[in-house]
């Protein structure tokens, strides 16, 4: 019911993988761009200006003219991007990223370790957990091989990705290793920063899951209120959870006024996420506390900015099945890529075994050659003999690449098959993207809607596009997301189909279709 701190928190975080390694002590202007960009996104200058000082530090590196890591700089852009909720440019400058480092190798610095994090928070963003974890993964491994570098927030950051999905164990595990990977810092002031950093996001999720850990509810705004007493960034998330615990320890009045603080504070921001989040924290607390008349006051600005993240969250899917596609197609392209590199790797095995047979035919016809001379007849038979088993091993030879080049033209073909059969799952379907659709359908199945119009004539072109996506093992979120419409109106479709095909209650309508066969 009440949304989590995951994503928040998560965002916050990546600034700090993005921009908390340490930068060799020197004046400003001295600075390269790329630096000088995360030193200003730390005093908290507009987003927009850092943007647009990444952006000619990118440039320096596409031309040629810059001495920093071309991943890391890449990725800082994107992660710029991502914070300022262009999701769309910031997956493309993480991929470019991604795709310099295959091509040039490990990253020598931190860039690998920012890439890898910065592409799990995005992935964590829309949802696509499986790509988060395999990119929190190769982040905490680029860590590792770079003597641990960042591997306390790489900890955090996969606490909070385990928050998201319910696995609290998991979440204090990760809080743990975050602290012992502090262990081996030199600077004592920095490292206590950094512990008590971390202790404040642990206690910030002990608070918002007070239902579940009353007993830790005074050690955890222990630890948010050291961590405001500490200060040295924006504490207004830590205020609001401060607030928060302070209502839970019946502090209620002193705790109300600080979230009501916080609130106004996300609101200065523009922080649409934060002001709903706390807004319906706030208003959660006023009905505890029978605070109806503020409930009442809170309510509208409740309305009118959740309407505004709803309509974020329609655009953001559409933007999370356009970064899956593309993280897909990539995929596949490095696959393609592997599997060209492989039969390269054959050819030229192939081209050697050549060459050796044919030194091989050519000494021994020399060897025939000067034998002829030397030998009587029997002798020639001899080396007829062999000339004839060199013949059968080059026929054998010959039948094997033969039968190679009919496996790789069926398994070519086989390709082709599954590449059309990958452009049957859509992702949404609207004017000529569903002629397209219905086209390759009728291409790959040219029975199935035959049978369908023959067998229920008084289905609508709607119904037959439900019934090819389940036949395509769609599920009720897909099909939504596909045709635009909700959950409660495909599963109203799907009944409208059950009663017009007259299937018995004991009938799967999925089994069904999927059972009369292309």
């Amino acid at each position: 019911m009440m949304k989590s701190l995951t994503l928040i928190f998560a965002i916050m975080l990546l600034g700090s993988v993005a921009c908390s390694d340490k930068t060799e002590v020197r004046t400003v202007d001295e600075l390269s761009l790329h630096k000088r960009s995360y030193i200003l996104f730390n005093d908290g200058a507009p987003i927009d200006t850092c943007i647009a000082m990444q952006r000619r530090a990118v440039d320096e590196v596409r031309a040629g003219t810059s001495d920093e890591d071309p991943v890391d700089v890449l990725s800082q852009l994107g992660f710029f991007y991502t914070r300022a909720g262009d999701y769309r440019n910031g997956f493309e400058l993480l991929q470019e990223a991604a795709d310099y480092r295959l091509a040039h190798g490990e990253s020598k610095g931190t860039g690998d370790i920012k890439l890898y994090g910065n592409l799990s928070n995005l992935y964590c963003r829309f949802d696509m957990l499986d790509e988060s974890f395999k990119m929190s993964d190769a982040a905490i491994a680029a860590s590792l091989k770079n003597n641990g570098r960042l591997l306390n927030d790489l900890y955090r950051m996969r606490a909070m990705l385990h928050n998201k999905t319910g696995e609290d164990d998991s979440v204090f595990h990760y809080y743990e290793l975050a602290l012992d990977a502090l262990k081996d810092k030199d600077d004592e002031s920095y490292k206590n920063m950094l512990a008590v950093g971390i202790n404040s996001d642990k206690g910030g999720w002990l608070i918002e899951h007070y239902d579940r850990y009353p007993d830790s509810l005074d050690r955890a705004v222990g630890y948010v209120e050291k961590a405001i007493a500490t200060g040295g960034r924006d504490m207004t998330m830590e205020r609001f959870m401060l607030g928060l615990g302070y209502v839970r320890q019946s502090r209620v009045d002193e705790g109300i006024k600080l979230m009501e603080r916080s609130l106004s504070e996300f609101e200065e921001s523009c922080d649409d996420e934060s002001v709903a989040w706390a807004t319906q924290w706030l208003m959660t607390v006023y009905s505890e506390t029978g605070r109806i008349n503020e409930l009442a006051r809170m309510y509208p600005r409740y309305r009118e900015v959740n309407d505004t993240i709803l309509n974020r969250e329609k655009l953001n899917a559409l933007i999370a099945s356009d970064v899956k596609w593309r993280a897909e197609q990539k995929e596949e392209e490095n696959r393609m890529l592997n599997i060209e590199l492989s039969s390269a790797r054959q050819r030229l095995f192939m081209v050697r075994i050549i060459i050796v047979l044919v030194v091989l035919l050519f000494g021994a016809a020399a060897l025939y050659v000067r034998q002829r001379s030397k030998s009587a007849r029997n002798k020639r038979m001899v080396m007829q003999q062999r000339m004839e088993e060199l013949m059968l091993t080059q026929k054998q030879l010959n039948g094997r690449i033969e039968a190679l080049s009919e496996e790789l033209l069926n398994a070519a073909h086989r390709e082709v098959v599954g590449n059309v059969s990958r452009l049957l799952v859509p992702s949404v379907l609207s004017g000529e993207d569903e002629l397209k659709f219905r086209k390759s359908f009728a291409a790959l199945y040219p029975r199935f809607l035959l049978g369908l119009r023959h067998d229920y004539p008084s289905l609508t072109p709607n119904d037959e596009l439900v019934c090819m996506l389940i036949y395509l093992k769609q599920s009720t979120d897909e099909i939504s997301l596909c045709l635009g419409i909700s959950r409660a109106s495909v599963n109203s479709a799907r009944y409208r189909i059950r009663t017009k095909m007259a299937l018995s209650k004991e009938t799967d309508l999925d089994e069904f279709l999927t059972s009369r066969g292309a």
